[in-house]
């Protein structure tokens, strides 16, 4: 089976946060790329504890797509520490396997489009230190966060019989109280490949 090779952009927050502050979309609306990716941040108890994700793509037409999580970037491993709670909220899916510890496999009707969410959590403790090089490993602390795309971005192989083209994304940052202070360099537009 070939693998369609993706670069996923980095994703950069740093957030002032607010405790009572509304909150309002930041994204213009997706624009129906063949995945779509849709992160709001988690408030519990008036702190930032996770960053919702849900990704919205069409299944293989074989009925199993195998979908990758972070592994290893910049010099970070298991990376896959701080995805939780993944699950399929629709497309008529049988099964979720668990071939390795950063992929999984979907059973779901064939070609279906499927909408899969998780939690992306910090899976370390403390705070950053300047002692500690750079974090690379998602950071999600009460008032901010900070995340780099190859930390915590799933992505399925979307590779269909006889295709192998590189593909677009969509990411809406959603949900962000209207007085947080947001940066990202996903407005560039990049096709991922």
């Amino acid at each position: 089976m070939r693998l369609v090779s993706i670069f996923i952009s980095a994703i950069i927050g740093l957030i002032a946060c607010s405790e009572s502050a509304p909150q309002a979309a930041l994204s213009e609306p997706l624009t129906g790329r063949p995945i779509q990716y849709q992160v709001a941040p988690i408030i519990e108890q008036e702190k930032l504890t996770a960053l919702h994700f849900a990704v919205t793509f069409k299944g293989r037409k074989s009925g199993e797509t195998k979908i990758t999580l972070p592994s290893e970037w910049g010099g970070k491993q298991e990376l896959w520490r701080a995805i939780e709670d993944l699950s399929v909220v629709n497309g008529s899916f049988a099964s979720i396997a668990e071939p390795s510890l950063s992929s999984r496999l979907i059973t779901h009707k064939p070609g279906a489009t499927l909408t899969l969410t998780y939690r992306l959590v910090q899976d370390w403790e403390g705070v950053p230190g300047t002692n500690e090089g750079n974090p690379y490993r998602p950071t999600i602390q009460s008032n901010y966060f900070h995340v780099i795309g190859h930390t915590a971005f799933i992505y399925p192989d979307t590779e269909d019989e006889g295709t192998d083209l590189p593909w677009l994304a969509d990411v809406a940052i959603l949900r962000l109280p209207a007085d947080w202070a947001f940066a990202s360099d996903l407005t560039h537009q990049k096709q991922l490949s």
